[in-house]
């Protein structure tokens, strides 16, 4: 189980323009596929069929981390039907890329063409542009549910319009709070999977969305990811929220205690969802679980400079 005891020691030793987060650990334990390695080959192949070189040229991620994502995919769904996993992994190589280009600019414009064009292709228009093709391929997928696919448009909507109201606060510079910009960032409107219990629901999928959302922000504080967050990150909104100064590796530390937070706070849900739908809890805890190892493990190359 993670701790926070040894937080201020492991942040004040970071200090200058190196500093940056602590690894961070979920309380949920991180599995993997049995085929993992299946995963990374197909990963590898697949990027350098389509992907490696538009974004040798275009993406600012080190092109060497997006085939990384058949890894992170294992984790992510260590009890999945491998005959699926392949197009996911093509999903995530392609959200990835294109979160890339959108987070790398504040020329609305681009990002508003990137956005129109990203949302035609979930809802399975034709785009001739080879950036869209992976997306393509996973989004027009014949083993899709029909109800599955039309809430995975509505989610990726969501997320397209917070990112896009992300950008215009960086672009005019807009001075947000933490609440403001974690109910821009995080969605809780995917309950179709509790709709007969909510209020459960929204205490697993809440914290859950904080805790991810703070620990990527932190990861990418002094990153070797470019992005640009000077008003978009938890813990540059979170010091110039407070009345007094706050010194950056005290504004870290903070963040790791409510990254901590939250994280119980989704445990303690999933014990109860456990409850009532115990194969749901278990793929809550496989996906938190792993997507905090694989942000920890992407530390040193799509991360922090550390």
């Amino acid at each position: 189980m993670a701790t926070t005891t040894t937080t201020s020691e492991a942040v004040s030793a970071l200090k200058g323009d190196q500093i940056t987060s602590p690894p961070l650990s979920s309380l949920c334990a991180c599995n993997k596929h049995e085929k993992f390695r299946e995963c990374v080959a197909y990963a590898n192949a697949s990027y350098a069929e389509s992907l490696e070189p538009i974004a040798m040229v275009e993406s600012s991620t080190p092109h060497s981390q997006l085939p990384m994502l058949g890894l992170c995919t294992a984790f992510l769904y260590p009890r999945g039907d491998f005959e699926r996993l392949p197009v996911t992994i093509d999903g995530y190589m392609a959200f990835l890329f294109l979160d890339d280009l959108i987070d790398n600019s504040t020329d609305m414009r681009y990002i508003s063409e990137i956005v129109v064009r990203f949302m035609a292709t979930c809802k399975g228009t034709p785009i001739d542009d080879a950036r869209f093709f992976l997306l393509a391929r996973f989004m027009t997928d014949k083993r899709w549910d029909p109800t599955n696919l039309a809430e995975a448009v509505a989610e990726a909507q969501r997320f397209m319009d917070g990112a896009l109201a992300l950008r215009a606060i960086e672009v005019e510079k807009r001075t947000i709070t933490v609440e403001e910009y974690l109910e821009i960032r995080l969605t809780e409107d995917f309950n179709r999977l509790m709709a007969e219990n909510p209020d459960l629901w929204a205490r697993v999928e809440q914290p859950s969305g904080r805790s991810v959302g703070i620990a990527l922000d932190l990861y990418k504080l002094n990153g070797s990811h470019a992005e640009i967050c000077e008003y978009t990150n938890v813990v540059k909104i979170w010091q110039r929220e407070l009345s007094v100064s706050l010194d950056l590796s005290d504004a870290i530390e903070f963040m790791v205690d409510e990254f901590y937070r939250y994280e119980k706070e989704m445990a303690d849900a999933v014990d109860e969802l456990a409850k009532v739908s115990p194969d749901l809890a278990q793929a809550v805890r496989d996906v938190q679980g792993g997507t905090l190892k694989w942000m920890t493990g992407e530390r040193g190359g799509r991360y922090s400079k550390i």
